[in-house]
């Protein structure tokens, strides 16, 4: 009976770790923090990565370039007011597009990773009114 506990066990883990592969293979990235800059002539931004919490009063900011496309969907999510989510205060994403976003506003850039570049394929920006 204990092989079999064992067995099931290492069936469990190696599931749970192959389906965490796919995420790391596809080789996206997440950054969120304040956009610095907007170059539409180079199809470019830079924001100030907020990073992780790392236990101290503040986190480091490290700047970020990230490539805009073509195919990059732009996004504004806001407080849901009436509840419709579920959740009330919740966010609900409507589309956008790039001239939606501006210098200093807070945002959630996925990318993917293509060797040292990073190109956008969604950019929330996160309006944090109150409900």
């Amino acid at each position: 009976m204990g092989k079999v506990v064992e067995t099931m066990t290492a069936v469990v883990v190696i599931t749970s770790l192959l389906a965490l592969a796919p995420a790391a293979g596809a080789g996206t990235t997440k950054y969120a923090g304040t956009l610095r800059t907007i170059d539409t002539t180079k199809g470019s931004l830079v924001l100030d990565d907020v990073g992780p919490w790392v236990g101290k009063t503040e986190s480091p900011i490290t700047p970020r370039t990230v490539i805009v496309s073509p195919s990059t969907e732009y996004f504004v999510a806001d407080r849901a007011k009436d509840g419709a989510t579920g959740y009330p205060g919740d966010y609900v994403e409507t589309k956008a597009q790039l001239a939606d976003v501006k210098v200093g506003a807070f945002v959630s850039v996925e990318c993917q990773r293509e060797g040292g570049r990073c190109t956008a394929l969604k950019l929330v920006v996160v309006r944090p009114s109150q409900p």
